[in-house]
């Protein structure tokens, strides 16, 4: 359920922002786990 909380908040994060790549970017930035959460 974590997961999904997490995702939701960083879909939530994205939504509205210019620049897609940068945002992700900034995402990874402040969390290099992300990964975990997110299939790329």
């Amino acid at each position: 359920m974590n997961k999904i909380s997490i995702k939701l908040n960083q879909l939530n994060y994205l939504i509205g922002k210019e620049n897609l790549k940068e945002s992700v970017g900034k995402l990874f930035d402040k969390n290099p786990e992300i990964s975990k959460y997110w299939i790329f």
